[in-house]
This record gives C-alpha cells, structure tokens and sequence, in this order.
C-alpha cells in the first residue's frame, strides 16, 4: 500500500515540476530506474545469502552501508539537480516576462 502511495506522490511531483518548467530528459529517467534497480539487486542478493548462510553476516552489513552511501550520493545529486533546473525554469519565465512586457 505504501508503494501506490509512493508512485502517486512522485507521479504528482513530476507533474508539478513540468508545469513550472523543470523537465525530466530520459538520461534522467534512466539513472532514476538503474539506481533503484541497483539497489534492489544488490539489497535483495545480499539478504538472501545471509539467509541462507549467517557466516556471511559481513557481507550483508557491507552491501547495506555501500548502499547508504549511494542513496546519500544520489540524494546530493538530486539536490544540485534540482537547483539547476529550477534557476533555468525561473530565468526562461523572467526572459518571458520581459519579453511579453515590453
């Protein structure tokens, strides 16, 4: 249930973003998508070998701390992301303000 709820949210934040004229390009979507899928793989891989042989507690306590630190990376990424875009989308909106005022 808290997936739907996720998906909706970012469904309605893209679209939010699109009218004040920040848009996502594909090479956007594409990192988005292999950094979950990136995640996953690696979250899910290492919690099953733990599962099924405990010895390998390490391994899992590595893969969760790289992925932390990835999410932390990314976090940054988006940050500065979505300051560029946002200074573009209100510089293009003040060129147009001026334009249509003169």
């Amino acid at each position: 249930m808290g997936e739907i709820l996720k998906v909706c949210w970012d469904l309605f934040t893209i679209r939010h973003y699109q009218r004040q004229g920040m848009k996502l390009s594909a090479g956007d979507y594409l990192v988005a998508i292999g950094f979950v899928l990136f995640l996953y793989a690696t979250g899910v891989s290492a919690a099953v070998l733990y599962q099924n042989h405990p010895q390998y507690k390490w391994v899992l306590t590595v893969t969760l701390v790289f992925d932390g630190l990835l999410t932390i990376a990314m976090l940054v990424w988006e940050v500065k992301w979505w300051i560029r875009h946002r200074a573009a989308a209100l510089a293009a909106r003040a060129m147009q303000t001026n334009q249509s005022g003169q």
